[in-house]
């Protein structure tokens, strides 16, 4: 009898050794599903341009009228979900110091039947020693994208450039152009200035 009950004591204590760690994993959030993603070139007329694998895609700095200096991407995914997720993304260039930022929502779209597509999402650059020593040096650019039970990590290569000499506002971009328009103008009222004082002097 002592002998039969001491084994089922010990079967117990096995079974229940067994049983703790898979109510303790099963009771945590299930693992993410990987989801393939893509970041590709945003613009107000192409949302998202792929970038060639080899980094001959050339991608346009934009400055901001603060001082602030990114490129505008997109991210493309193929699934239904989520509808908004965490971005992390790291830039490399040449021999600089990693930058990184970390966008808490970006908020994605399904653009067709399994793939979605974010909105316009800034790769923020470091802007502190000017932005001349990024034009012309190729870019490496890792994304991280988090959120509604999926992830991925990404990546690709741009050569920078800076063909667009406008600066970037909340309303209309600020252009040598129309400095010089008004210089003009300026220039011009103080003719018009210059020739009613003449005419005034004549006349006395």
């Amino acid at each position: 009898m002592s002998t039969c009950k001491q084994s089922w004591s010990w079967s117990f204590l096995l079974l229940g050794g067994c049983i703790a760690p898979l109510l303790l994993f099963s009771c945590g959030p299930p693992p993410n599903e990987i989801i393939e993603c893509e970041i590709g070139l945003w613009s107000e007329d192409v949302p998202h341009e792929s970038i060639a694998s080899d980094g001959s895609t050339t991608a346009e700095l934009v400055f901001g009228f603060q001082g602030f200096l990114w490129v505008d991407t997109s991210l493309r995914c193929l699934s239904s979900e989520p509808s908004s997720a965490a971005v992390t993304m790291r830039v490399t260039i040449a021999n600089e110091a990693p930058f990184g930022t970390t966008l808490p929502e970006v908020v994605f779209t399904e653009v067709s039947a399994g793939v979605i597509l974010s909105e316009q999402v800034q790769v923020r650059l470091d802007n502190s020693e000017g932005p001349s020593i990024f034009i012309g040096e190729l870019a490496e650019i890792v994304v991280r994208i988090e959120g509604g039970g999926y992830e991925s990590v990404f990546e690709a290569r741009v050569m920078l450039a800076d063909d667009d000499p406008c600066i970037d506002t909340d309303e209309e971009p600020i252009c040598p152009d129309d400095d010089d328009s008004a210089d003009d103008d300026d220039s011009a009222d103080d003719d018009d200035s210059a020739d009613d004082d003449d005419s005034t002097g004549d006349g006395s």
